[in-house]
């Protein structure tokens, strides 16, 4: 059972959020499925995922706790590794609290989060995740988030940092046939020059980018050919529509000035909740889809929740 006591406070520091997005980006591409639901939320909580796991690394580094990294999906991503602790892989299961009210309460009295659910996502369920010895790291990243336009105005007056980015729909980030892309036209309804960078996959199925400075109303073109395009990333606001040709498929594709969505997460503190081990939590809570999480101090918990879990310091100082 975990108490308030075995709770593990971790500073947020923002270049998790950096390291964070670039693993979410190129997890995005590499991903062999569209991720379902609304794409912008999605790649958040991956941000919000890999700050939490790099968090806890350093914790584990500054209270010398031995753990290992090791790719279990090398043909998905050869570049990803995960952490093991005591020769079992973890799988970081972290929801975001990006309610106000909710985290000024819980900086309160922190005991609240105890009788939060303890959920796991669908997709941890999935064949190449399917070791009952795995562990299942519960954690929450306190942040706030911009999902609105006049949130991101707020955040850019504030000179907080964003980053703006476009997921392009299902035909052009997963298409059904292997093909180049071929030749494609770029245009910016823009005043000023404006850099963007085109993601997507490459000939060999591989990660890659392609930076390009768009003049205003002119047509430019990619230097690198892509097979795939999942998203394009903007470093500054944009205020006018850009428009992308494709000569292969003969269509044209509009971005207008609405479409981009900022995921950067402005996190505060992560919270190492408790773990249990991956067979145990089937056998303890057969629901497999995580809750919306936006007020877990209104939501009844449906099974087992955050106190029913172990204790991470007590798991940790048995591997000192």
């Amino acid at each position: 059972m975990t108490s308030s006591s075995d709770l593990i406070l971790l500073p947020y520091t923002p270049d998790l959020t950096q390291a964070g997005i670039a693993y979410a980006c190129r997890s995005f591409v590499l991903q062999a499925e569209m991720p379902t639901g609304h794409l912008p939320s999605h790649l958040r909580q991956c941000v919000a995922t890999k700050a939490a796991e790099l968090a806890l690394h350093r914790y584990l580094d500054n209270e010398h706790i031995p753990y290992q990294l090791q790719n279990f999906n090398s043909l998905v991503d050869p570049e990803q590794a995960d952490l093991c602790l005591g020769g079992k892989q973890c799988e970081i299961i972290c929801s975001i609290i990006s309610s106000k009210t909710e985290i000024r309460q819980l900086r309160v009295d922190p005991t609240l989060i105890l009788s939060y659910p303890a959920k796991v996502p669908r997709y941890t369920f999935t064949p190449e995740r399917s070791h009952d010895d795995n562990l299942f790291m519960f954690c929450f990243v306190t942040s706030l988030v911009t999902r609105r336009p006049s949130e991101l105005a707020r955040a850019r007056l504030a000179e907080q940092p964003f980053y703006l980015l476009h997921p392009f729909p299902k035909d052009w980030a997963r298409p059904q046939h292997w093909h180049p892309t071929g030749e494609l036209d770029i245009k910016a309804e823009c005043q000023a020059p404006l850099t963007i960078e085109l993601a997507g996959k490459d000939a060999e199925g591989k990660y890659q980018d392609d930076e390009i400075t768009l003049l205003p109303h002119q047509v430019l073109h990619p230097h690198k050919n892509f097979y795939t395009l999942a998203y394009v990333h903007s470093t500054e606001q944009v205020e006018g529509r850009i428009g992308i040709y494709s000569h292969q498929s003969r269509r044209t594709y509009l971005i207008e000035p609405y479409h981009w969505h900022n995921i950067w997460v402005y996190g505060m503190d992560v919270i190492l909740a408790g773990w249990i081990s991956r067979s145990a939590y089937r056998n303890r809570n057969r629901s497999t889809e995580i809750p919306r999480i936006a007020s877990h101090s209104r939501l009844k918990p449906p099974g087992l929740t955050i106190s029913e879990l172990h204790s991470f310091g007590s798991y940790l100082n048995r591997l000192k």
